[in-house]
């Protein structure tokens, strides 16, 4: 069986209903990656429920966007 791998990239709480039916129906793991104040509510309660595993936030990933790989 082909394992096939699907990202969202979404803060939105309205997605939460699909995310909560992937991983009751399919078993499927959702990592939610957005900005910190852009983060619905019912995201944070998902993760509180363990719908989905964690958050990822874009800030804390902005200093290797910035990074000069040819000194750094």
């Amino acid at each position: 069986m082909r394992t096939i791998a699907s990202y969202l990239f979404s803060g939105d709480g309205d997605l939460m209903t699909a995310v909560r039916f992937l991983k009751e129906a399919h078993g499927k793991s959702c990592i939610v990656f957005g900005a910190r104040d852009h983060i619905g509510r019912e995201v944070r309660d998902a993760l509180a429920q363990g719908v989905i595993e964690k958050i990822l936030f874009a800030e804390d990933f902005e200093y290797r966007i910035k990074l000069d790989r040819k000194t750094g």
